[in-house]
C-alpha cells in the first residue's frame, strides 16, 4: 500500500469516527430533548432555539437545519445534502429551498448567534464554533440523520 493509499484510508476512518460522533450526539438529544452548552439549547420537544435571555421558535425544517447543522459543528453541508436529509433523496434537487429557510432563520436568531451559521462559496453552509470572548456564543449540540432513506425522523420534527 503506498502513501497515498494509506492516506485515503485514513481520511475515510476519519470520515466515519466524524459520522459515529454525529450520531452518539444524536442519541444523547433524542434521549434528552434538548442539549446544548456554551449558552445556547436546542429543545426538540418545545421546537426551539434559546439562549440567555432569548427563544426562538423554529419551524420543522428549520429545526432539522439546526439539528444536522449542530451535530457536525465546522463540517459543510451542500445544500443538496441538506435537502436530501430533510426532504428525502427524491427531493435533493430541493437545495435552493435550503437558502430560503437559512434566511428565515437567521433573521430569527440573534446577530451572535446567526452569525456562526456561515453560508460556504461553492460550498453550501456550515456551523462554526467560536469563542465566547470574541462576541459570539459557542454550541456543541447534536442531530440525527434518521431512516435509511436519509429523512429526519418525522417525530422529532413535527412532520
Amino acid at each position: 500500500m503506498n502513501w497515498q493509499e494509506k492516506l485515503a484510508a485514513l481520511r475515510e476512518e476519519l470520515e466515519q469516527a466524524a459520522r459515529e460522533l454525529g450520531e452518539l450526539r444524536a442519541l444523547v438529544l433524542d434521549a434528552a430533548g434538548e442539549l446544548g452548552e456554551g449558552g445556547i439549547v436546542l429543545d426538540t420537544g418545545r421546537r426551539e432555539l434559546r439562549g440567555d435571555g432569548w427563544q426562538v421558535p423554529l419551524t420543522p425544517h428549520e429545526l432539522a437545519l439546526m439539528r444536522l447543522l449542530l451535530a457536525e459543528p465546522e463540517r459543510v453541508f451542500s445544500r443538496d445534502e441538506l435537502a436530501s436529509r430533510i426532504y428525502g433523496e427524491h427531493q435533493a434537487s430541493q437545495g435552493r429551498n435550503i437558502d430560503a429557510h437559512m434566511n428565515r432563520l437567521r433573521r430569527k436568531l440573534p446577530d451572535q448567534v446567526a452569525d456562526n451559521i456561515e453560508g460556504v462559496y461553492g460550498g453550501g453552509y456550515r456551523f462554526i464554533e467560536r469563542a465566547a470572548g470574541r462576541g459570539s456564543q459557542s454550541c456543541s449540540s447534536g442531530a440525527r440523520a434518521g431512516a435509511s432513506d436519509g429523512r429526519l425522523d418525522a417525530a422529532m420534527t413535527g412532520a
